[in-house]
């Protein structure tokens, strides 16, 4: 069905887009999406997820799948360095806009000592967006922006670093555009902060704090997790523009996550989202 559309309607929908990163309720569940340096283990897994906001074509919706797997490097140890290898493609499609972008990443992690780990990551791929033109319907027939509209291609680049003490603080740090709109980009970060307190031997609580500088928003909040013999976790947190609560459910070889945010800014219209993921374990490394 075809669709009237000006400039100024391409700028709300732009508008709507600008606080809202895609899988931003996930970050205790697909920790990886956006910073390769976490995420170490030693079996090889796939993973799947939907983001769904709203019932507008206007909200974004997005698919993420991806594949990592551990490489090892010398003896087969604990204490022996880990190396993470993996691909991803993250699409998100909002009414007559497209976006995809298709990366390689590589992750490696050391001891520093006995109770401190250290890991660096890095991933490159390429970055398109185009408008489907066919669903257009011009006012202004002369107008170049829209008639000469066609993909647009970036280099992609990211890199993350993670700190793990004594497997209780977590601290994680990611530059997930580094080039954008053509420009080296270092003003847009993640950053997450977590410690766990050990309640009984079969539970612990997970505080977290998060900050994210998706598109010029300096977006705060915290979540708390509350994990059961490490198999099921519940989640709850708020950022500056919304609620969120969430399961996870990691029962090898399949683990399934959900989260629902709730945003309560008058921008965004108080679009609900549904974030959806399932990653299965193929194999394990020897």
């Amino acid at each position: 069905m075809k669709k009237s559309i000006t400039i100024s309607l391409l700028l709300l929908s732009s508008m709507a887009m600008a606080q809202i990163r895609p899988f931003d309720n996930s970050k205790a569940i697909l920790p990886w999406l956006y910073n390769p340096a976490v995420g170490f283990g030693k079996d090889v897994h796939a993973y799947l997820g939907y983001d769904g906001r709203g019932s507008s074509n206007f909200i974004p919706q997005s698919v993420v799948a991806g594949l990592r797997m551990p490489v090892q490097v010398g003896r087969a140890t604990d204490r022996n360095p880990h190396t993470m290898i993996g691909g991803q493609v993250l699409s998100t499609k909002q009414d007559l806009i497209k976006q995809y972008t298709i990366n390689a990443t590589f992750g490696h992690q050391i001891d520093i000592n006995k109770t401190m780990r250290l890991a660096m990551g890095m991933g490159a791929g390429f970055f398109s967006m185009n408008y489907d033109l066919n669903e257009l319907v011009y006012l202004d027939q002369q107008d170049l922006l829209l008639t000469n509209a066609g993909p647009v291609y970036n280099v992609h680049l990211n890199a993350g670093v993670a700190l793990v003490w004594a497997d209780k603080l977590f601290v994680n740090f990611a530059t997930p555009y580094l080039v954008k709109d053509g420009r080296a980009n270092f003003n847009e970060i993640i950053l997450r902060l977590s410690y766990a307190f050990p309640v009984t031997p079969d539970i612990n609580v997970i505080p977290a704090f998060n900050l994210d500088t998706y598109n010029k928003n300096l977006i705060y909040g915290a979540d708390v997790r509350v994990e059961w013999r490490k198999l099921i976790s519940v989640l709850a947190g708020a950022d500056r523009f919304k609620y969120l609560g969430g399961i996870l459910v990691d029962v090898k070889p399949v683990s399934f996550g959900y989260t629902y945010g709730q945003n309560f800014d008058k921008e965004l219209g108080s679009v609900a989202s549904h974030q959806v993921s399932v990653y299965g374990y193929i194999s394990r490394a020897q």
